[in-house]
């Protein structure tokens, strides 16, 4: 039987572009593990891929996933890799094709549900991997 693991992602920019962060809680029984990470040049959308990317590469074995993400873009991004016409579209556009395919990847393996959460509303989890974003974009800030 495949764990059952609760995914919440996060990312950003300030501004965007410019300095981003993603962050991660992820969630299997009592445990609880938070990642993050930043990059100098980026975009909001190329950061909330990346953090579901890396929770995804995290993973030691397939399992079953609630991915909880306030991107919309991201959701799309997921869909996509189930239906031709939509993948097919995604590659034609070519918009953060390398993400978007590396995204196919990693899910792929594992049985995904997908919830889309509203940003900024009292989540906590939600909350807290913003607020993880946030003080990386200041860290990286001060380190530049």
């Amino acid at each position: 039987m495949k764990p059952n693991v609760t995914i919440t992602t996060d990312g950003g920019c300030d501004p965007n572009p410019g300095v981003g962060a993603w962050a991660a809680i992820l969630r299997y029984g009592n445990a609880c593990k938070s990642i993050v990470g930043s990059e100098c040049q980026t975009t909001n959308n190329r950061m909330e891929m990346t953090a579901i990317i890396e929770a995804f590469s995290s993973l030691n074995k397939p399992c079953r996933v609630t991915l909880r993400t306030d991107s919309r873009y991201c959701i799309w991004a997921i869909e996509a890799a189930k239906v031709e016409k939509k993948r097919n579209k995604w590659i034609r556009k070519g918009a953060n094709l390398d993400l978007v395919q590396r995204l196919w990847a990693v899910v792929a393996i594992h049985d995904l549900s997908v919830i889309w959460i509203k940003g900024h509303n009292g989540d906590p989890d939600n909350e807290a991997v913003d607020a993880l974003c946030t003080g990386k974009i200041t860290e990286k800030r001060l380190k530049n």
